[in-house]
């Protein structure tokens, strides 16, 4: 027996098994993660001004809002792309490329986004300087960057050392400016130069000015082009609930919906990580061997329901008991959003997508995504004029089936079977179990 634990002891705490780069990089999420949900509770704890915590959240939601499509488009077609050169000379070059390319992106969105907080209806109670505004927005979606090159780099060691000192700084930075300001706009600067920060230490490992082919960055904008326009049209509907609530409600309320539609966490985060890792890992081994390619991600997606279901199971029991424990009673509206969304976990764990980005099937993802848009809005439409708040989480979890099924006829339309890379048997008990768990916990 003692040399039995022994052995699982060597197995899952050596170096090699701790500091691989989906670990590290899970790690890393699960800690920004972690800070993104301890902060708002801190806030609550502290304050009992839901237009102060609605205001923050808006300024927090639009700056996601103008850069989400272009950064995470980016990102997940520079991981394969990056990950099938051998030459560090051409992997540093795309580094370089990409930089300078978020960097002007981000140049571009940011006037565009000031144009946009004040003139349309959906930001109409958000007073904030444009300033302040400018550098939060600048700074915001270029850093992002700086966890994928320690991923990248399979620098393990600073990336999880990274995870503590990032997740830290944004806690600080957020908790104490409210204490000692009472002042978002103070926050919004100061989180504005920690991520400029982010980018000095960026520019200098990667070093544009020697590695960067600027006659490359417009073939490089092409072939981003297409991941971009689908995480543009596709990645919409996440904020499109959330515009609907700004448009028709307060902005206290809006805090309401914001705490109660952010899912479970630790769910989402590790689903995307997974996702991104393995669409690297697939468009390496895809040419060479098909077979442990997929297996790769059945296995992975084997894992992730043994490992998320139980989560999401005690999440929708204690939907209440969570979110009155985390932001106080006075936010116990926002339990019926949070059961509705740990249901996503379903649609959230499988990854046709995955080798559909590895494969480069961007003109399929693209149209799928345009179709996705339109459901979207016409389900959200529906929902909130006939259940309010909770029909626009309905509308969000019927729209992730949507699109997970149009995702799946596509990857059969491509060759690649649901069960060569989804276990349909667990993954359908495990769905199963939470439907149950949700309609026992709706009768109580």
């Amino acid at each position: 027996m003692n040399t039995f634990v022994t052995q699982q002891m060597k197995k899952y705490f050596t170096r090699d098994y701790l500091f691989t780069s989906a670990k590290t990089l899970q790690f890393f999420l699960l800690c920004r993660t972690g800070a993104l949900i301890l902060t708002p509770v801190l806030l609550t704890h502290l304050t009992n001004d839901k237009i102060f915590l609605g205001s923050l959240e808006s300024a927090f939601y639009f700056a996601t809002l103008f850069s989400f499509f272009w950064v995470s488009g980016i990102i997940n077609r520079l991981l394969p792309k990056y990950s099938v050169e051998s030459k560090i000379e051409v992997q540093n070059q795309i580094l370089s490329n990409t930089f300078v390319l978020l960097l002007t992106l981000s140049l571009l969105f940011t006037f565009f986004g000031l144009a946009v907080v004040h003139y349309s209806p959906f930001f109409r109670g958000l007073k904030i300087s444009s300033g302040v505004l400018l550098v939060y927005l600048f700074t915001n979606g270029p850093s992002y960057l700086l966890e994928y090159f320690f991923f990248l780099k399979k620098r393990h060691s600073s990336l999880i050392i990274f995870a503590f000192i990032n997740s830290s700084v944004y806690c600080a930075i957020v908790v104490c400016g409210y204490v000692y300001t009472h002042s978002f706009e103070v926050i919004l600067l100061t989180l504005g130069l920690w991520n400029f920060i982010k980018l000095l230490f960026l520019c200098w490992n990667i070093k544009p000015w020697i590695y960067c082919n600027y006659k490359h960055i417009r073939s490089d904008f092409i072939d981003y082009q297409p991941y971009i326009l689908t995480l543009l049209i596709g990645g919409l509907f996440a904020y499109i609930d959330s515009a609907f609530v700004s448009l028709y409600f307060s902005l206290s309320t809006f805090a309401i919906f914001r705490y109660g539609a952010r899912e479970i966490p630790v769910v989402s985060q590790i689903a995307n990580t997974f996702s991104n890792s393995a669409s690297a890992e697939f468009a390496r081994t895809e040419q060479t061997d098909k077979s442990a390619a997929l297996n790769h991600i059945l296995q992975g997606t084997r894992k992730l329901i043994f490992l998320l279901t139980p989560i999401a199971f005690l999440s929708i029991l204690f939907s209440r008991e969570i979110i009155t424990f985390l932001f106080t009673p006075k936010f116990w509206e926002a339990a019926p959003l949070f059961a509705v969304y740990s249901l996503t976990i379903t649609p959230r764990i499988l990854f046709p997508q995955t080798i559909l980005i590895a494969g480069n099937k961007s003109a399929g993802l693209l149209r799928i995504s345009i179709a996705e848009l339109i459901i979207n809005i016409i389900f959200n439409f529906i929902g909130l004029h006939l259940w309010g708040l909770i029909g626009i989480a309905w509308a969000t979890l019927a729209s992730y089936f949507v699109e997970k099924i149009l995702l799946i006829l596509y990857c059969k339309q491509s060759g690649y079977n649901l069960s060569s890379y989804y276990p349909i048997k667990e993954g359908t008990i495990a769905a199963l179990i939470l439907v149950a768990v949700f309609v026992i916990k709706s009768v109580m």
